[in-house]
């Protein structure tokens, strides 16, 4: 989940009359660093509005009832409306828009306001699949990225601001992110902490104490198993 602080807990009125408010002006896409936004022909892209996110639904799996889209707006607002521990680890929610015939969750743009901000896309997990899965299913998630089950993630993209060097952000291809081996893995996310000049191992104890209480959270209020969440 993208680790972030929340603003005050918004009514459902309050988020439709913003969303209103906002309209449809400034939209655009968002240059996502990884995952389904990322990839070309794959449907609606993500798109960005101010300080929001439009994140497209994603359709539903093979004999599944609702869609990926519908499951992960139901696991928001349950989490939002509830204000279950687990809203501190997620982005604030506004709920469900339709734009041009496709329907979006809205939203924290965690991003906003920052020139060049740092993003990094992990796929987290040893196992990728629920245990509804097929054995056809099991098989494709296995061979995207065989060594996840060793390491238990993988980086699927990642955009790093290296001001020192004078050069544009880098950004990581899949190819890049496909490559990486369970030897060269700690050398890739130092990638991330990277600014040119040195590796800033100050930010990586910030980031440890970060995920120790999203791990402590998620084991705390075992309501949900996550398979293949992003961190």
């Amino acid at each position: 989940f993208p680790m972030s602080s929340l603003p005050g807990m918004q009514t459902h009125h309050q988020q439709q009359q913003q969303q209103q408010q906002q309209g449809n002006d400034g939209l655009a896409q968002l240059d996502a660093v990884g995952g389904h936004g990322s990839k070309k022909d794959k449907g609606p892209p993500i798109l960005m509005r101010g300080s929001q996110i439009l994140k497209p639904f994603q359709a539903a799996q093979p004999g599944k009832g609702k869609s990926r889209g519908e499951l992960e707006a139901d696991f928001y607002k349950q989490v939002t409306d509830e204000d279950m521990p687990l809203r501190k680890l997620i982005p604030a929610y506004y709920g469900v828009e339709e734009i041009d015939g496709s329907s979006y969750l809205v939203m924290e743009n965690l991003t906003h306001g920052l020139k060049e901000p740092c993003v990094l896309d992990l796929k987290m997990g040893q196992q990728t699949y629920d245990e509804t899965a097929t054995p056809a299913k099991i098989e494709r998630e296995k061979k995207k990225y065989p060594p996840q089950e060793a390491i238990g993630f993988r980086i699927v993209g990642m955009r790093v601001a290296r001001p020192f060097s004078g050069e544009e952000p880098w950004k990581a291809t899949r190819e890049w992110c496909m490559s990486i081996t369970e030897e060269s893995m700690q050398n890739a996310i130092e990638q991330y902490f990277f600014d040119g000049r040195v590796v800033r191992f100050g930010l990586v104890e910030q980031l440890i104490h970060k995920l120790q209480d999203i791990a402590q959270t998620l084991r705390s209020f075992a309501k949900w198993r996550m398979y293949g969440s992003s961190l």
